[in-house]
């Protein structure tokens, strides 16, 4: 018998906001704010000021997004579609290039990454393409077209190149696929066949960028035969780990990190910025804040399982994809367990379109019944 992830529970309407979420959510942001203040004190920028900008900002967007009915975004999903694409192909013809990557489309002294927004267009439009076939879901017909929906998203995010954000949207398509009833089967089915895919990648001469190739085989080194790179492309997660423990049981006290004096570890206010917290707040503070990441997956969970409506369903399901597959990679690379491949933390991370989209997602998944 097929699970279905949305039927199983009992349904109460609800008009008032999910408060445990919200507060889990609010909890996520503040630490957020401390780390990066205690990064701005080692390098004297101005990061967090910034960033408690972007977050009192983004507490109306997520008023925004939680008053719009899920019904309207699925009656705009082809315009949604058709925007997402637009935004995708202006990065690869305007886009700005830092370190061999064009992300970012450069508004004055803003930089805007579209790729952040379009985790939302396609959670959105997904969800609206399996919402109009509740009755064909099953059939290979259906999941076929859903795989050619998300592709072209796919396509443009590996032009610029983003491997990180096309894995994600390649996350959300099969998760949303199995909140919209697809048997497992065909999922560990598609799963194998992007494995294969991903291999074939990886022996096709000049398809990988020379520092992503470093990259891979630093991982290959390190998976398999145990041997790290750490004064090489190896160095940047060989010092995150460093500065984490460092930190020992209770941290060497906010604001007081050596690894972050010293500045040994790059985007340390941005990617690795779990190192900061990891190194200051030690292995209980550490603790703490993976507790709260715990806490607001799970109402993120409670609330697509806990919904009469399909369209509800599919996008909460595929918001917890996208900011749990976010996270998951995150803290692999900081912990020198994964690949670095350029996700940010969500909620935690310096990055005003990343804040912004996450609290975007929080409004969708916390709609009222």
């Amino acid at each position: 018998m097929q699970a279905d992830f949305g039927t199983i529970a009992k349904r109460e309407p609800r008009r008032t906001a999910d408060w445990w979420f919200f507060g889990a959510t609010l909890a996520l942001v503040m630490v957020g704010l401390m780390a990066i203040n205690s990064v701005d004190q080692a390098t004297g920028q101005h990061n967090a000021a910034k960033q408690g900008m972007f977050a009192a900002l983004g507490i109306g967007v997520w008023f925004v997004f939680r008053k719009i009915p899920l019904s309207l975004w699925q009656w705009a999903a082809n315009g949604l579609y058709v925007l997402n694409l637009g935004l995708l192909s202006s990065v690869l013809l305007f886009g700005h290039v830092v370190k061999g990557a064009k992300r970012w489309i450069l508004v004055g002294s803003f930089q805007f990454q579209p790729s952040d927004l379009t985790m939302i267009l396609v959670v959105l439009t997904l969800a609206a393409f399996f919402a109009r076939r509740t009755e064909e879901t099953g059939s290979w017909k259906t999941y076929g077209l859903s795989f050619l929906h998300v592709l072209p998203s796919v396509f443009l995010l590996l032009l610029q190149p983003h491997y990180g954000r096309a894995a994600c949207v390649l996350a959300i398509w099969l998760v949303m696929a199995l909140y919209a009833g697809v048997p497992w089967k065909t999922i560990g089915a598609s799963i194998a066949c992007l494995l294969a895919l991903v291999g074939f990648a990886l022996f096709t001469p000049g398809l990988f960028k020379g520092y992503h190739m470093d990259r891979i085989s630093e991982l290959f080194n390190k998976v398999v035969h145990g041997t790290s790179d750490t004064q090489g492309t190896g160095w940047q997660a060989a010092q995150s780990v460093k500065a984490i423990s460092m930190g020992g049981l209770v941290g060497t006290g906010y604001g007081r990190g050596e690894q972050k004096a010293g500045r040994f570890i790059p985007e340390q206010h941005n990617d690795f910025v779990f190192s900061v917290i990891g190194e200051e707040l030690g292995l209980i503070g550490s603790l703490l804040v993976l507790a709260v990441f715990l806490t607001f997956f799970f109402r993120m969970w409670y609330l697509g399982y806990n919904t009469r409506d399909p369209m509800r369903r599919l996008v909460t399901g595929g918001l917890l994809a996208f900011l749990s597959f976010h996270t998951v990679v995150n803290l692999s690379m900081v912990l020198n367990i994964g690949p670095v491949i350029g996700l940010w933390l969500p909620f935690v991370s310096n990055g005003g379109t990343a804040l912004m989209t996450c609290m975007a997602a929080v409004g969708l998944a916390d709609q009222p019944n």
